[in-house]
This record gives C-alpha cells, structure tokens and sequence, in this order.
C-alpha cells in the first residue's frame, strides 16, 4: 500500500516537472504601441509572420497600448502594426532565440486620407474617403 502511495506521488512530481519544461524553445514578443505624440494607441492589430513556415500569430494591443505575442519558435519575423487612422508599420528580420523576450515598441505615424475611386455595378462615381496608406 505504502508502495503504491510513493509510486503515484513520484508520478505525479515526474509530470509536473516534465511540463514546466515544456514550452521553454518559445520565445516571446512584447510592447506598447504609441502614436508621434507617445499617446498609446489601443486596439492596434499585430501580426506576426515567419517568413519561413507562413506561419502567422496576430495579438491586438490593450488599454495602455500593450501587447504580447507568445508561443513564437526560434527563428526570423515580420511584424506589422496597424491602426485605424495610422499609417501600416512593417518590421522585418526580427530574430527570437529560444526562451527570449523581444520588447519591440512601435510608434505609429498618422495617416494621411487619399481620394479613391469606388467601382460598383452602377454608374461610375468618386467618393473621398480616407484610406491608409503604406509607408
């Protein structure tokens, strides 16, 4: 009895040890997104791309303008920021090594509103509407 006791007692401290290390190759990007004044900007997009699997993370940023992007394996990103009204931020050749965090801050430029043409399956008309445009 006191056997099978130790027996899952070991077990249970053999998994727990097993699963803290689990995850550790992965590293991490954060920070804050401001705008040209250093006012934060929440509700920005993050995008996160390897450009060597495609694969892709998107994070948004919170109510101080902060954001996290977990779970990256070690490698080279492209990271884009973007926000309504700001110009799209495009970062590449970002290198996360295995357990880093990279605290990669982003400061937005503001957009400038261009007029576009609209087509549709009426008559043809231009409409102003503010886009944003890449740098």
């Amino acid at each position: 009895m006191q056997r099978l006791r130790v027996s899952k007692v070991m077990f249970f401290w053999m998994a727990a040890a097993g699963l803290t290390c689990w995850g550790q190759d992965r590293g991490t990007i954060l920070g804050r997104v401001t705008d040209p004044s250093s006012a934060v900007i929440a509700g920005a997009t993050i995008t996160v791309t390897s450009p060597e699997t495609g694969g892709k993370t998107t994070s948004s940023t919170n109510e101080a303008g902060n954001y996290v992007v977990r779970g990256l394996a070690f490698g080279r990103y492209e990271v884009t920021c973007e926000a309504k009204g700001f110009r799209k931020y495009v970062g590449k050749d970002y290198k996360v090594d295995v357990a880093q965090t990279l605290t990669l801050d982003i400061a937005l430029q503001v957009g400038e509103v261009e007029q576009t043409v609209e087509v549709s399956g009426v008559a043809p008309r231009w409409k102003a509407a503010p886009r944003i445009s890449a740098p």
